[in-house]
């Protein structure tokens, strides 16, 4: 429409509207699960989150773009996801399934971050990656043979608590198959679904116990001696704690005397649970 015909419809209090159809405008790699940027161990990856949506679902997004990645693995791995986002906060989430928060492995937070998500098993994965502020972020991913872990499921309650012998050890599971049994003292009232595990101790040791979680996680520990149904029943927490690694997981660091022991992993409030890694040494006093 000409300039003189758009003043006379002004004139006119009339509107002139012009449409054009054009072309759709190219996908950015990186912006959706169909176009993810590949990952190569040891190669860092610098990408514009200028040009990023925020369309992808993690557990502990911000509601700043993100950037997908790919990962292929040919065999188990820990995997140790580095990003930084101008030394601003950075989150990244590692899904078996693209935006399905229910296959992630672990969701965490940082400025830098830098996490390592423990015997990762073969196949094809997305690193989901966002920040609330940055323009850019630098990813890298890093490899090395598998740590040894204990995969933990039906641990729902000190009953069928899972029990640490030994020196203690590495174990993995999901709270999200099991039931809320437990309220930690810490962690904004924690009633997230729980897991428990059993330590028996004959003589004074130095305990620490290192939950590390895809979710906001919290760890307590009670104290019980009894065997039958009730145990853990009407129990007070004797340690909580609700914050490490930039608030995604929890550590108790004690000296313990002998006595029968429940460490519960636990999520903040009543919407936090998932994957979790759960570590525990125990040594001379």
């Amino acid at each position: 429409m000409a300039p003189e015909d758009i003043d006379k419809h002004r004139q006119q209090g009339n509107l002139a509207l012009e449409v054009a159809i054009l072309d759709p405008t190219p996908v950015p790699m990186g912006d959706n699960c169909a176009s993810p940027i590949p990952l190569t161990p040891d190669q860092a990856v610098l990408v514009s989150l200028s040009d990023k949506q925020a369309e992808v679902r993690a557990s502990c997004e911000s509601t700043g773009p993100d950037v997908v990645f790919s990962l292929h693995l040919d065999e188990a791995q820990d995997v140790l996801i580095q990003a930084d986002a101008e030394d601003m906060l950075a989150i990244a989430a590692l899904q078996s399934e693209c935006g399905n928060v229910q296959t992630e492995r672990g969701c965490r937070k940082g400025g830098p971050l830098q996490t390592r998500l423990q015997n990762v098993g073969p196949g094809d994965y997305f690193v989901i990656v966002d920040s609330p502020t940055a323009q850019s972020i630098s990813v890298e991913i890093s490899t090395f043979p598998p740590t040894p872990t204990t995969p933990v499921t039906g641990n729902d309650n000190c009953l069928t608590a899972k029990e640490i012998t030994g020196s203690g050890g590495m174990f993995t599971g999901d709270t999200r198959t099991l039931l809320s049994d437990y309220t930690a003292p810490c962690g904004g009232d924690a009633r997230s679904r729980d897991a428990v595990f059993k330590l028996v101790l004959t003589e004074r040791k130095h305990v620490v116990a290192v939950l590390d979680s895809g979710f906001d996680g919290v760890l307590h520990r009670m104290r019980d001696a009894r065997t039958t149904p009730d145990v853990c029943t009407n129990i007070v927490s004797e340690a909580c704690n609700d914050e490490m690694s930039g608030g995604m997981g929890a550590e108790l660091d004690e000296v313990l005397s002998p006595g029968t022991y429940y460490y519960v992993v636990d999520g903040f409030g009543t919407i936090n649970e998932g994957y979790y890694q759960f570590d525990v040494a125990i040594t001379a006093p």
